[in-house]
């Protein structure tokens, strides 16, 4: 990888971001459309030959990223169509030095970058953008995931507060789902054996 950073190429800027091509593919999931979509690739800072195929009519769909949840305006683009497509909206808090450290990580050892052109990325793009872009996007979110745990201890916890979520979730659309027939039913009529 002849990755050396670069602050022109700020690819933590929504500048960055294609919302239009996400927005269309959210919209294809929601409408239960299958389609295929090139798969980026980080070593070459585009889009490969590889195909990934999101299949028709399935039953969820995550989107995730560190833009899920921006409603701000880019070269014109309404992207707060992206988040109304969504039917819950999560916001992810995670300590800032785990999350420094997966970056790091992550970088280093799956793109093969050098461990001084990521940190140098992390102080003049990546922090700013987060305080400028990213962190102010929770207020779009329908619940906030608390991660800022020590990782050591318990790693499970976010993953915890994802399904408790979830479940009410599910619980809710379920009854709202319900809700219309219970008042047909006559309590005379049941039976229970």
């Amino acid at each position: 990888d002849n990755f050396c950073f670069n602050r022109k190429f700020n690819f933590d800027h929504p500048n960055a971001i294609d919302f239009d091509r996400l927005i269309c593919y959210a919209q294809k999931m929601k409408e239960g459309i299958s389609f295929d979509y090139p798969k980026y690739d980080f070593k070459i800072h585009t889009y490969g030959a590889e195909k990934v195929n999101v299949p028709e009519k399935i039953d969820v769909a995550i989107i995730e990223g560190i833009y899920a949840l921006y409603s701000g305006s880019k070269m014109g683009t309404d992207t707060s169509k992206l988040i109304n497509i969504y039917d819950h909206r999560f916001f992810v808090v995670t300590d800032p030095k785990i999350a420094q450290n997966r970056r790091i990580l992550r970088d280093v050892e799956e793109r093969g970058r050098d461990i001084k052109q990521v940190i140098k990325q992390l102080n003049l793009t990546v922090f700013p953008m987060y305080e400028k872009y990213i962190g102010p996007t929770h207020i779009n979110a329908d619940d906030i995931v608390d991660w800022r745990t020590d990782e050591t201890k318990d790693k499970d916890v976010a993953n915890k507060q994802l399904v408790e979520l979830a479940r009410q979730r599910a619980l809710t659309i379920y009854e709202n789902a319900i809700k219309p027939v219970l008042p047909r039913l006559d309590d005379s009529s049941i039976k229970i054996f």
